[in-house]
């Protein structure tokens, strides 16, 4: 039995928009982790649906659980194993807006103590082919998904890392000091 559980919780069934604006807004006042959130069942491809609840606290999967396919369990297991790494106890860690060169749904954390930072965008089908950058700084860029890795130079570090807006997605990129 758990004799108390201090979290907050945006909306109950809340759409991954909405969940990322109160992630946003009580990143302002809270550590990141105390952020749960319940996940919506949303007609979005599974790693747009997702990527908002990767950033901050524990997260309740809602939704047709049993009508998943293996490969939308395993999109969800991937997304549960990324959340993990990058959920944090530190006090100090909030969530923040990802910095881009143009709009997109973007929700980031501050550094660690070792300077990694963690961010996830959501590619709308309006989003699709629009040139969009992140400024992440130099360092090591990661695909959470993949978790395929690149060195990010100094001179694209001041452009912005161009964001992979091919189709509509949920995107998951961390970047690590050399």
């Amino acid at each position: 039995m758990i004799a108390h559980h201090d979290t907050t919780i945006g909306d109950d069934w809340c759409r991954s928009e909405s969940n990322r604006t109160a992630k946003l807004g009580l990143g302002r006042y809270l550590p990141s982790s105390w952020a749960s959130a319940y996940t919506g069942d949303e007609d979005l491809p599974v790693r747009s649906r997702l990527a908002p609840y990767l950033v901050g606290g524990p997260w309740i999967t809602m939704g047709d659980l049993a009508g998943w396919d293996d490969a939308h369990h395993e999109t969800v297991r991937v997304g549960l194993d990324i959340a993990r790494r990058w959920r944090t106890a530190e006090r100090s860690a909030r969530v923040i807006e990802a910095q881009t060169d143009a709009p997109l749904a973007g929700i980031a954390t501050t550094a660690r103590a070792d300077g990694s930072r963690f961010a996830t965008f959501v590619v709308t089908p309006a989003d699709v082919g629009v040139a969009i950058r992140w400024h992440a700084g130099p360092g090591v860029l990661c695909d959470e998904w993949t978790g395929e890795r690149r060195p990010v130079t100094a001179s694209e570090a001041e452009l912005g890392v161009l964001l992979d807006t091919s189709a509509p997605t949920g995107l998951a990129l961390s970047i690590h000091p050399n």
